[in-house]
Order: C-alpha cells, then structure tokens, then sequence
C-alpha cells in the first residue's frame, strides 16, 4: 500500500491474479473454440470429360472466319455466301443478344474488311 503525502494509506490493487485468470480464460476459450470448428460443406469442381463441348447460348452467336471461304456459325461450317440467310434463319428463331466474330488459325487480318464497310449493313 502506499501512502499519501497526508499521512492517509492509499490502495492499490493487485493485478497479478486478474491475468492468471485472464490467461487460464483465453486458454480454456481456444480450446473449446478449436474442438468446436468445423468448415462449410463444400463440393469441389470435377473436371469435365475431355470429349465434352462447352456450351453455347443460344442468344449467342459466334461467327469464325476460317479463312479458305467458308466461315463457322456456331461450330457449323457453312459458305461466306450463305452465312447471311443463315443467319436471318437463326434471328428467326432465336432472339440473338451478342455477335462474335473470330479469326481462324488461317485468318489474315490484311485481307479483312473494314469496319467502315461493315457499318449499317443488315442481316
């Protein structure tokens, strides 16, 4: 204890017991804590068969010019100068959301046409 300058005693408290309980708490709350975890039930990925295609949306479309007059609409091979009823025969029957169009493995992009000629032009 320690004294005033008046004479009085002052107390003072003794902390050390408070940790030892502090200590043997947070050991005892680990512990429960580390017996009582468990993680989420999950499923992992399986991988696909190697024959399997991915699949297409049908809103999609994906034009791939192949390079030697013909061009793939949707995997299907079909001639340059039959892909535009084709496809009118596609936007028939299904609502289409978004055009791709890729170049082939043989695909030179110095004989593409420009953009400009491409613009405004109807399916």
């Amino acid at each position: 204890m320690g004294m005033l300058a008046g004479g009085g005693e002052r107390a003072e408290i003794n902390v050390t017991p408070m940790i030892d309980i502090l200590l043997v708490l947070i050991i005892t709350f680990m512990i429960v804590t580390l017996e009582s975890s468990r993680g989420l039930n999950a499923l992992a990925p399986q991988n696909a068969p190697w024959d399997a295609r991915p699949q297409v949306n049908p809103r999609q479309v994906v034009i791939t010019v192949v390079g030697d007059g013909t061009v793939e609409l949707n995997e299907e091979s079909v001639q340059v100068r039959g892909l535009a009823e084709r496809l009118r025969m596609v936007a028939k029957s299904v609502a289409i959301d978004v055009v791709f169009i890729r170049g082939g493995p043989a695909w030179n992009s110095a004989r593409s046409p420009r953009s400009s000629t491409w613009r405004g032009r109807r399916v």
